[in-house]
């Protein structure tokens, strides 16, 4: 296998892809690690929490929600 001149044509094209994929990589984690810097250096503002006021009625979940249901499978007679 070794021998073959598909398997050295393909053994060497592999090296050039390699590098590519790995300068690739490279940029992108560089290109993240300035977005992410940027990000610190920006003061966001503070999002209050939003709270229902009382006048807002908040649906209970449904029984197979809270995975006990009131009925179970119909039994089975044997």
């Amino acid at each position: 296998m070794v021998h073959e001149p598909a398997f050295l044509t393909g053994l060497a094209l592999q090296l050039p892809f390699a590098l590519l994929a790995l300068l690739l990589a490279r940029r992108l984690q560089r290109f993240a690690d300035t977005i992410a810097l940027a990000r610190r250096r920006v003061a966001w503002p503070d999002v209050p929490a939003r709270r229902p006021s009382s006048g807002v009625s908040v649906p209970r979940p449904h029984a197979l929600v809270r995975a006990h249901a009131v009925r179970g499978p119909p039994h089975r007679s044997v």
